[in-house]
């Protein structure tokens, strides 16, 4: 018996000392020294080429087994082409690296991460609301790295000569501000404006734009039914406001009748009459700050956070945001060796990396608090836990049903409900085919 009692005693310490082993190399861990090899990953995407790789170049110095990791790029014109071939033809890539506007099209040929793999609690821990765009068929389809929120430019120089030191905080300050910032001549003639609203032939982004107003508004634009499917609900329901306030502010501001008068579809492209200093106010993903910057280096503009429905802080921030992630098609030679790269990617450490090469903000919750150098960051990682996507099956048909919806109006084709009630029609059929 006493020999027996010496053996467990011998045994518990051999194991206690495994176990503080264990301890120990979990405390020192570092990413270099670890983890499951990679292999070879094949990377396609339609996002900058020298970035990404000079981005995966930071991972290889900081992660094992990043020498084989690569990165393709194709034009977005020609991606899903190039994908959808390479797919039938049995030389899949490993990872896909898209936005939400192409998700859609490889969610039927997209290894989904299981709770085995990659529990949703875990990754609601690790990521803001905005990712969870990817929960899909009970599991998780992509990994996010990063997010692309829309943010207001504003020029210093035009609110200074208007005695405003402050850019708009609500929608409704731009009622009291157009007859600040804007100049119209007797010919109705906008020789200067203060926001770009109320057509879309001439404003950048004016998808983003109305996502954005109507997110704040309550309404998703569309959603997933019971049966799985997705739907249009622009026209509303019982629970849901309808599009029809978003539609009648950002029509206000092309009405030559209206006191807020500031913008014609005659005009240069907002981007191009920002650049041009006759513009007060411009709305454009965060993205877009070096090329403005490149554009007209001497040009005094700053960025805000976008305003918000009304000073009533009991309704609930919302704004349009890209959301940049990882997709593993299913066809993929080395699912583990993918799935091992994006996390890695999408750790915080590999995304910090990332947002040090971009001008996009974060995605994962341990970053967003983090302090900036540049004041911009701040305006991003603040967007970035209140950012809000939708799932759009084809964005430049999505693009086409947001238009005709507008210049109905602008036109007086249809009424505001008669504008919405067809749009919505539109947006079902192209969501279910």
């Amino acid at each position: 018996m006493q020999d027996k009692s010496l053996f467990r005693l011998a045994l518990m310490g051999i194991f206690a000392l495994l176990i503080i082993g264990g301890v120990i190399s979990f405390a020192t861990f570092s990413a270099k020294d670890s983890g499951p090899q990679i292999g070879s990953v094949e990377i396609w995407g339609s996002y900058d080429s020298k970035q990404f790789k000079q981005y995966l170049s930071l991972m290889q110095n900081n992660f094992e087994g990043f020498d084989k990791v690569k990165y393709t790029y194709f034009p977005e014109s020609q991606f899903d082409e190039e994908v959808l071939e390479a797919l039938a033809s049995g030389r899949s890539p490993d990872l896909l690296f898209i936005d939400e506007t192409q998700m859609s099209r490889y969610l039927n040929k997209t290894y989904t991460l299981t709770s085995e793999s990659y529990s949703k609690r875990i990754f609601q821990e690790n990521f803001v609301e905005l990712a969870e765009v990817y929960f899909r068929d009970g599991g998780i389809v992509a990994l996010p790295l990063a997010s692309d929120p829309l943010v207001m430019y504003w020029n210093r120089d035009l609110f200074a000569s208007a005695g405003l030191a402050q850019p708009p905080k609500s929608w409704p300050d731009f009622f009291e501000l157009a007859p600040e910032l804007s100049i119209v001549d007797e010919s109705l003639n906008v020789l200067q404006s203060t926001i770009a609203f109320g057509e879309t032939r001439n404003v950048n982004y004016y998808r983003e734009i109305l996502a954005t107003l109507l997110f704040q508004i309550g309404n998703p634009i569309t959603y997933q039914a019971q049966d799985g499917n997705m739907y249009a609900i622009l026209k509303g329901n019982d629970t849901v406001e309808s599009a029809l306030p978003v539609l009648r502010f950002y029509t206000e501001f092309s009405d030559a009748s209206k006191g807020v008068y500031s913008w014609n579809r005659s005009l240069l492209s907002a981007e191009e009459q920002f650049l041009a200093g006759k513009l007060a106010v411009y709305f454009a993903p965060a993205s877009d700050i070096a090329g403005l910057r490149l554009k007209n280096p001497n040009l005094n503009f700053a960025i805000a956070e976008i305003p918000a429905v009304d000073e009533d802080v009991s309704r609930r921030k919302s704004v349009h945001a890209r959301l940049h992630g990882f997709m593993i098609p299913r066809a993929s030679d080395n699912i583990g060796g993918a799935f091992t790269a994006a996390t890695n990617m999408t750790s915080q450490l590999g995304a910090n990396l990332f947002l040090d090469l971009s001008n996009l903000a974060p995605v994962r919750r341990d970053l967003v608090n983090t302090v900036s150098e540049e004041v911009y960051q701040d305006v991003l990682k603040t967007e970035a836990i209140y950012a809000r996507t939708f799932i759009d099956p084809n964005e430049q048909s999505t693009n086409g049903i947001f238009s005709r919806m507008i210049e109905y109006i602008t036109s007086g084709q249809r009424s505001i409900d008669q504008a919405i009630s067809v749009s919505n029609a539109e947006l079902d059929e192209l969501l279910q085919n």
